[in-house]
């Protein structure tokens, strides 16, 4: 039975030989693309080396402060001093750290004179 199926596919991969192309070429791209995605969701979110405790970490990037009175809100970054106030007192947690917004600026070697463009990411003691 299933080789009278394959039979019968074959015959008709070979009298439409554009349909068949074109429904197996999109066939393999939707397989390929799924693959991918996921491919790229699992490095960005599982446990990887040298991140092996994504799991258990937890980042702040900015705040929401809703006012009761108004119908406004307002989003900021977290301030040094704010994560110095509440987030290096708590007991619950492993370790704490602060990473500020990485800026571009420039270096210049003495040897050379010459100036090369650097990422600088301000960070306290406890990031290393």
């Amino acid at each position: 039975m299933i080789l009278l199926y394959l039979k019968q596919a074959w015959n008709l991969v070979r009298q439409n030989k554009l349909y068949s192309s074109v429904y197996i070429l999109g066939t393999g791209l939707a397989i390929s693309l799924v693959m991918v995605l996921t491919l790229i969701y699992y490095i960005k979110i599982a446990p990887v080396y040298p991140e092996i405790h994504r799991d258990r970490t937890l980042v702040y990037k900015n705040m929401v402060l809703n006012y009761l009175k108004k119908d406004m809100s307002r989003s900021f970054y977290l301030s040094y001093q704010l994560v110095k106030d509440y987030f290096y007192p708590l007991q619950s947690v492993e370790a704490v750290s602060a990473v500020g917004q990485t800026k571009e600026s420039f270096l210049e070697l003495p040897a050379t004179r010459e100036r090369l463009s650097v990422q600088v990411k301000y960070t306290d003691a406890a990031f290393w």
